[in-house]
């Protein structure tokens, strides 16, 4: 009887989780890449697994060009066993951060400050590494020290008594001109005293 009827057969699947997942991902996926730090994927033999356009920015080479390097192509100085050093501590803090130096593209060494944490996925361990560069804070702090050998050369060759105080009246410095005057052997000893 089956033949002599017209059948409409249709499948109904529910892809609103499915879809929800991809915009998610699509949406990590993004965050990653427009990141205002960059952002590295590393493996255990220093091959660069991941970039994020910010490290495309600072260091001036393409995506796939840093994707075919690895970190000894970027540190200066890095070889394996530097590297097999570094990695094989990493295993055993899992995060750290300090200060390192990277080479661009067109060789000049940049200041970064790296922060990284050990993943691991699959069975596979990565170090992921949040750089910025420092090359503005480095200038600034270098400037700031610059003005205040300065002022203080200044301070110590005018023949003139200089001091300068808390609002309570308590000494912060002096040149050495004033230091001589009070019968103190360096500018230093002033700090935290007071005329009473």
């Amino acid at each position: 009887w089956l033949d002599e009827k017209e059948f409409q057969v249709a499948f109904v699947r529910e892809i609103s989780e499915r879809k929800a997942s991809e915009e998610s991902l699509k949406l990590t996926q993004f965050s990653f890449n427009e990141a205002a730090v960059g952002i590295w994927r590393i493996d255990s033999d220093a091959r660069i697994l991941d970039v994020n356009n910010k490290v495309v920015e600072m260091l001036g080479f393409s995506k796939e060009e840093l994707e075919s390097m690895s970190m000894k192509d970027i540190v200066p100085g890095l070889d394996d066993e530097q590297w097999r050093t570094i990695w094989d501590n990493f295993l055993e803090v899992k995060q750290e951060s300090f200060e390192s130096v990277h080479r661009t593209k067109d060789g000049k060494q940049i200041p970064v400050e790296i922060s990284s944490s050990l993943l691991e996925y699959e069975g596979v361990k990565y170090r992921i590494s949040f750089s910025t560069d420092i090359s503005e804070r480095k200038k600034t702090r270098q400037d700031l020290l610059f003005s205040r050998q300065m002022l203080r050369d200044i301070l110590d060759n005018i023949p003139v008594r200089v001091f300068w105080k808390d609002t309570n009246s308590v000494y912060l410095g002096c040149n050495d001109v004033f230091a001589r005057n009070a019968g103190l052997k360096h500018p230093a000893e002033i700090i935290g005293r007071t005329d009473y």
